[in-house]
């Protein structure tokens, strides 16, 4: 495992390779337009413009202090994967923050063309999809955000297996 030095918390990124946010088309603009002429923070900048995880399709573990940028790499890979068709799941180990997040993707998705917006919904303990089934088709362009309880219990039904091959991120 590679272990990378990202700075303190909170704190914009300062190199050279914050200056772009390693993304084109749609969702690049997309990014740019939700960052408001923010910098990427120093995580971020490592993550898409240094490392670039989006143009990989393999497990990372993205370990860095409270306000230092960890979900908005997650949830831009979300939408990636989204926007290419497949299902995305965002876990948060707690209802409040899954209900934070999926109002954070939401205003992220919400700068892509209308056509292209992918569902958000929110699943815990207390907000459940209206129409979970899993032997349903996985609408394209989707992502769930849950807890992690909420998103295990669906994962232990018998007919889960199909369901899970829908996601890709």
């Amino acid at each position: 495992m590679k272990a990378v030095n990202l700075g303190k918390s909170g704190k914009a990124a300062t190199a050279p390779e914050a200056t772009g946010i390693g993304f084109t088309g749609i969702l690049g603009k997309a990014i740019s337009s939700y960052l408001q002429g923010n910098p990427l923070r120093p995580v971020q900048a490592e993550a898409f413009c240094v490392q670039r995880i989006q143009n990989e399709r393999r497990h990372a573990l993205i370990c860095a202090p409270t306000n230092g940028g960890k979900s908005l790499v997650g949830q831009v890979l979300a939408v990636q994967a989204a926007l290419k068709g497949k299902r995305a799941a965002f876990l948060t180990p707690l209802r409040a923050i899954a209900e934070e997040q999926k109002e954070q993707i939401k205003s992220l998705v919400s700068h892509l063309p209308p056509k292209k917006r992918p569902k958000v919904r929110l699943t815990t303990g207390d907000y459940r999809i209206t129409d979970e089934f899993l032997d349903d088709e996985a609408p394209p362009e989707e992502i769930l955000v849950a807890t992690y309880e909420r998103f295990d219990a669906m994962t232990r039904r018998e007919d889960a297996a199909e369901w899970l091959k829908s996601f890709s991120c």
